[in-house]
């Protein structure tokens, strides 16, 4: 997910793509669809065009394009976790060591914050790693109840970002109500990058009676394709549905967009707070 913002400055939420999909350093160079203005980055103090890269944990399917986000794009900041201090020996022994390389060049866990983004919230949750780790139900997918989420708003219009977040770390967050998590996305959340690209394990019924209805992205994503693994169709039903138009044709309106299905996704909120779809397929 690459988030230009109104000043120029962009940040990317993970930079993986499981072999689906084309690395998205190549989609941003060749800068085929400019409808985030990618031609106008504002370039970094070290000459990057990327100010934050964020890596809300480190799965492959989330990391996979890191080298040559780095060595392309060159991110200012990266935000992550940092894996060998908080992760389990085993499951170090899992991460990809491409990545852990570049993690190395980034040892300060400097989110950007500083940075004037142009964004209302820029804000991060996660669990304590020490929490994960001695919960049961969430250390058995500790990597994925590590996630780092994250919230932006634009003109009143908030997006929440889940990682691979599972519904015993949702639900956790939400009972402690930690880094007052409960109390923002009661607020109310317009757009959320679905956890665990639309898995069942990621699933969590409060975390929707908190936030209300949003409109649902899914990254992969499809209707029901594997039993108990795919819940778009739970999604659906506390989705608000989409009007979106495809590139070179009609309008459309769906309950949930999904990159299996729609290809590239595009989001754009205008100085009024309207949003408005745009897909490449």
């Amino acid at each position: 997910m690459l988030a230009v913002c109104a000043n120029g400055n962009a940040m990317m939420i993970d930079c993986g793509n499981n072999g689906e999909k084309e690395c998205p350093v190549d989609l941003i160079e060749r800068n085929e669809y400019d409808l985030l203005n990618w031609s106008g980055l504002k370039p970094c103090e070290n000459g990057g065009k990327l100010a934050l890269l964020h890596i809300t944990h480190p799965d492959d399917d989330h990391t996979k394009n890191v080298v040559k986000v780095r060595d392309v794009l060159r991110p200012r900041f990266m935000c992550k976790r940092d894996y060998d201090t908080q992760f389990p020996e085993d499951v170090q022994n899992k991460i990809d060591d491409e990545y852990k390389s570049v993690c190395k060049q980034y040892r300060d866990r400097n989110h950007g914050i500083e940075l004037n983004w142009g964004f209302d919230e820029n804000r991060t949750f996660e669990i304590p790693m020490e929490v994960v780790l001695q919960n049961e139900g969430m250390f058995a997918k500790v990597k994925n109840n590590s996630s780092i989420l994250r919230l932006v708003s634009y003109k009143g219009v908030r997006v929440l970002f889940g990682g691979d977040m599972e519904t015993a770390g949702w639900e956790w967050l939400l009972q402690n109500n930690h880094q007052n998590f409960k109390d923002e996305i009661s607020r109310g959340i317009h757009i959320f990058m679905a956890s665990h690209h639309g898995h069942n394990s990621g699933f969590s019924s409060e975390l929707f009676k908190t936030m209300g209805k949003p409109h649902i992205i899914l990254s992969k994503g499809s209707e029901a394709e594997k039993e108990e693994t795919d819940v778009s169709s739970q999604y659906s039903a506390l989705s608000l549905p989409m009007a979106y138009s495809t590139l070179g044709r009609n309008s459309a309106i769906a309950n949930i967009l999904t990159t299996r299905q729609n290809g590239h996704i595009f989001i754009e909120v205008d100085n009024g707070g309207n949003i408005q779809f745009t897909t490449e397929k």
